[in-house]
């Protein structure tokens, strides 16, 4: 290492140590911005609920005391006409030259008339409380002297609701754009029919809604005001009883964000949407079919710093600058330039086989480089012994590296000698299982050619009837040609089992694979003993698609597997006597980015103390001479490391035994 590689690294230490401080002080000062933008914006939602429930309180007010004048109403439409009569109401009404008659709905604003004063004096914040009848006369409060009769359009209250409200509407008597709530009045006659009789209700300009939406904080968190058909009724600045129509919802926000906003409005309350830089959540109010909207932009980071944060950062920043610039005077003074000196001694100690002198140095470093250059003489020292020694024992060391190789050479003629009887001994199993897989398609290839040559001595005798007789023939060769393929197959499965293994991979049906080799495990176990008898359960998901897999490596873990099971069963079948039904049950399922293949039984298990070491080549449960031991660890490796997949075990003694094999559909 020169002198000069020493400095930038140094460098480089220092740019790293200034980049880390630099970097968790912002660090910090960023999680300053998002706990402050955190509380604010929770500060924000408790006012904006606050200030919900107390738009809620006023509209609960408001309705309540419509219900009480539908109820007042109702009660005196329940007494006859003439008990009704109210003489001193008339007298005032003739002092006021209201040239109107002694009318029933006179009679009933007569009554109603200081319940709507008490209501109006009572809540303050409210325009008028009025009484409408099904003729159009209406009577309101405060404004007697205008009786007028009007009759509104469209007026269908549903039955027996007790209270709704209306649509935003500029109101010409008073000149503003007002919302009403109102409660049908319906008299109840003997026959318990209900009839229509007029209406009551509280009329308010926006502006008592404006009153309510107010801003939370200073600058931040806007209140808007919507009705169930999207009109704007609340929003400071945008809304005013001075307007003749209401504003659609849509204005309460930025109009590139109008859909959003209308898919807000469909999600549930106080769920917070993000509309570019504006934080908009709502909620429904109690009281009536509304809902008020927050909207607000939160401070972005850069107005934190510089106008919250700005002043006190720099000032640290330039604080930490001074410090990192005063600490790299000291260490190059105190450390640097000794440390690089120090680093040119020891490789110049390192590269001559000679005692170097040392160079002028300050008091304290002297000592380091006495130490080091005693330390490369003894190393010098040591190295001409140790060439010594290992030219004695080089020698030796080639003798016995010769006979290791040799013994390493013999070991694995060995242990290929084994797997290759293992490959034997299991396609000995398979050899009686394929005599009697094969001897099918043989016999049906033989049984359609007997039939084939009596279709042909029929056609010789018979030359009128080609037709039906060509059509028997080619249904024979038909079937001929199955079978001769299915005897073919039979016979390259064979060919492949019996050779090497191959790391190409091909499609494979898996379930037909398993199901195939099931078959040659059973009827090779029925060749060698004729009273073995299993039922095998097959269990396949016909979702799986066919897996690029090593056909023949996995055919030897099927093989293998089916084989230990039938023999587990068929010993417990030997313990326990007829009352033991052995079962062999293979399951495949399709998973989302593996199948897995499940070979159960029911045998005599595996005990613990070798569940362990059932996977470690040479190890084998068996009595001697019927297994080598290496069968389950060559399943082992092909699963694992020739198809990265999992196997595992599981089993309880004398109950069960299940081996999960699990393959990725994806190639690796």
């Amino acid at each position: 290492m020169s002198n000069n590689n020493f400095s930038k690294k140094y460098n480089r230490l220092l740019e790293f140590s200034t980049i880390i401080v630099i970097s968790i002080f912002a660090l910090l000062l960023f999680v300053e911005y998002q706990l402050q933008t955190k509380a604010k914006a929770e500060q924000l939602r408790l006012q904006f609920e606050h200030r919900v429930s107390e738009l809620d309180n006023f509209l609960r007010r408001v309705s309540n005391q419509t219900v009480f004048l539908k109820q007042q109403a109702e009660y005196w439409f329940s007494f006859p006409q003439e008990n009704i009569s109210n003489q001193l109401f008339h007298a005032t009404l003739i002092e006021k030259d209201l040239n109107l008659q002694n009318t029933h709905e006179l009679n009933i604003s007569g009554q109603l008339s200081f319940v709507l004063k008490t209501t109006v004096e009572m809540l303050e914040k409210i325009t008028a409380a009025y009484y409408l009848s099904n003729t159009g006369f209406m009577w309101i409060y405060p404004q007697p002297l205008e009786i007028i009769s009007k009759i509104y359009e469209n007026l269908t209250p549903e039955f027996q609701k007790n209270y709704f409200w209306t649509n935003a509407y500029y109101d010409e008597t008073n000149k503003a754009l007002m919302v009403s709530c109102t409660s049908p009045i319906y008299e109840k006659l003997p026959d318990d029919q209900m009839i229509f009789r007029g209406m009551v209700g509280i009329d308010m300009s926006v502006d008592i809604l404006n009153s309510f939406m107010l801003k939370l904080n200073d600058q931040q968190g806007s209140l808007a005001l919507i009705n169930e058909n999207h009109q704007l009724i609340g929003y400071q600045g945008l809304v005013s009883s001075q307007h003749i129509l209401a504003k659609p919802a849509q204005r309460a926000v930025p109009s590139e964000y109008s859909k959003e906003f209308e898919l807000m409005l469909q999600d549930q309350p106080l769920k917070l949407h993000y509309f570019g830089d504006y934080q908009v959540y709502y909620q429904k109010l109690k009281f009536a079919p509304w809902k008020v909207i927050f909207l607000d932009r939160p401070q972005t980071l850069t107005h934190f710093l510089f106008e919250q944060g700005g002043l006190l950062f720099s000032t640290l920043l330039l604080i930490l600058g001074l410090l990192l610039l005063f600490v790299d005077r000291l260490i190059r003074h105190y450390f640097v330039s000794p440390a690089n000196r120090l680093v040119e001694y020891i490789e110049k100690e390192s590269k001559s086989p000679h005692p170097i002198n040392i160079p002028e140095v300050p008091i304290s470093w002297k000592r380091w480089f006495e130490i080091i250059g005693e330390s490369f003489q003894t190393n010098r020292n040591y190295t001409r012994q140790l060439e010594l020694k290992v030219q004695e024992r080089s020698a030796s060391l080639k003798q016995k590296n010769k006979a290791l190789g040799d013994a390493l050479k013999t070991q694995k003629e060995m242990q290929a000698q084994l797997i290759h009887s293992e490959k034997m001994a299991s396609l000995g199993m398979l050899t009686a299982g394929i005599a009697h897989e094969i001897k099918n398609p043989l016999n049906f290839i033989s049984n359609f050619a007997e039939l084939s040559n009596e279709s042909l001595l029929e056609l010789k005798q018979q030359p009128n009837d080609l037709e039906s007789i060509f059509d028997d023939l080619e249904i024979y060769i038909t079937k001929i040609q199955e079978h001769a393929k299915r005897a073919d197959g039979i016979i390259k499965s064979m060919l492949l089992h019996s050779r090497g293994s191959d790391t190409e991979r091909t499609p494979t049906n898996i379930n037909e694979l398993l199901h195939e080799y099931a078959q040659l495990a059973y009827h090779g176990m029925r060749a060698k003993d004729v009273n073995f008898y299993v039922s095998i359960e097959e269990h396949y998901d016909q979702a799986i698609k066919p897996l690029k897999v090593i056909s023949q490596d996995l055919s030897r873990v099927f093989l293998n597997l089916i084989n230990n099971a039938c023999y587990s069963v068929n010993q417990k079948s030997i313990t326990k006597g007829k009352g033991f039904t052995p079962i062999v049950r293979l399951t495949t399922h399709n998973k989302d980015n593996k199948i897995e293949i499940q070979i159960w039984d029911n045998g005599m298990g595996i005990p613990e103390d070798k569940q362990k070491k059932i996977l470690e080549p040479f190890f084998t449960t068996k009595p001697p001479g019927e297994g080598t031991g290496l069968g389950l660890s060559m399943s082992y490796d092909i699963i694992v490391s020739g198809h990265q997949g999992e196997f595992l075990v599981t089993s309880q003694p004398d109950e069960y035994a299940e081996f999960i094999l699990t393959l990725p559909k994806t190639n690796h």
